[in-house]
């Protein structure tokens, strides 16, 4: 087929053509380039290491950051979002992450990824434990990171509850923290198998609470308590610290009682007679045969906080 000749015409329809295709491209271009590219990292090599020192350095002042990945972080037109990746797990990751873990059931191999397998530092990111942030002897491992502890007040639960009524709190904090001055040896091993640390076998579980399994005071084998903690109805009978023993001229006056409501008054001839059954009724002196537990001064007043309510006979 013969080609078609070029006249004067069809070479301006060409021309034509040929400029409309050369405009089309540079305003292809010209949008493209007028759109900030989200892939476009402004960030100084080894910013991935090195954000989280510059936050701590601010205050964890996070408003530098809105400007390019959006008021709440959560992406914008200059930047994509924190969260994603391997970055942060999820909006406001660093506010929220105690939900995250309440939520995972406590696994801490997200956490590994970035701060090292025994989260104290990795690649990615500083350890866990420093200013700002985990602050205790173990960091995030420390038991008072997800409920009340020996140094808690007031002690609270898995979900942040810190009001007596709620079951899983109680009389947690009178208990360990000695604030009825009756003894000093209450401790968590004394109603609850205390792991060795937080990862151990059987401690992270599927179980909603804690269970309760009596030790040290609250079962003393020695003067035969059978302790029972009944759920339903929130009440512990037959403890040991609460009347439920039997020495030689002395027996408690066993009792059940209510874990949501603290005790009141005067505690002194709750958990023993005034003398205790077994004593002859005029021995009141209590002081001069347990000087080292009660004064003899006004034969109320726990001076021995250590030698009362330890599961043994204190007469010295």
């Amino acid at each position: 087929m013969t080609p078609e000749p070029i006249t004067p015409v069809r070479s301006v329809m060409l021309t034509k053509r040929l400029l409309l295709c050369l405009l089309a491209v540079m305003l292809a271009a010209f949008v493209g380039c007028s759109e900030p590219a989200k892939d476009i990292n402004p960030h100084p090599a080894g910013w991935v290491e090195a954000h989280q020192a510059r936050l701590r350095a601010t205050g964890y002042n996070f408003t530098s950051c809105g400007e390019c990945h959006g008021a709440d972080l959560s992406g914008a037109e200059t930047a994509e979002g924190c969260s994603g990746g391997t970055c942060h797990h999820d909006n406001q990751w660093w506010l929220t992450h105690q939900v995250r873990m309440r939520t995972s059931n406590y696994d801490f191999d997200a956490c590994r990824v970035c701060h090292g397998q025994d989260l104290g530092g990795g690649a990615l990111a500083e350890g866990c434990r420093r200013e700002f942030c985990h602050t205790a002897d173990k960091g995030p491992l420390a038991c008072d990171n997800c409920h009340g502890y020996l140094t808690t007040e007031p002690f609270e639960n898995l979900a942040g509850d810190t009001a007596v009524t709620v079951l899983t709190v109680g009389v947690h904090t009178s208990h360990y923290t000695g604030a009825h001055d009756l003894t000093s040896n209450v401790t968590c091993a004394s109603c609850h198998v205390v792991p060795d640390s937080v990862l151990a076998e059987g401690h992270i579980d599927t179980s909603a609470h804690a269970e309760v399994t009596f030790g040290s005071l609250g079962d003393v084998a020695a003067v035969g308590t059978e302790s029972s903690w009944d759920r339903d109805e929130g009440t512990c009978s037959d403890i040991y610290c609460h009347g439920n023993f039997t020495y030689s001229f002395a027996s408690g006056i066993d009792s059940s009682w209510t874990w949501t409501e603290p005790a009141t008054g005067d505690l002194c001839g709750t958990c023993h007679g005034l003398p205790p059954e077994g004593h002859s009724a005029d021995w009141t002196d209590c002081g001069q045969c347990h000087g080292s537990v009660v004064s003899s001064a006004d034969h109320r007043t726990i001076i021995g906080l250590e030698n009362h309510i330890n599961g043994l006979k204190n007469r010295p």
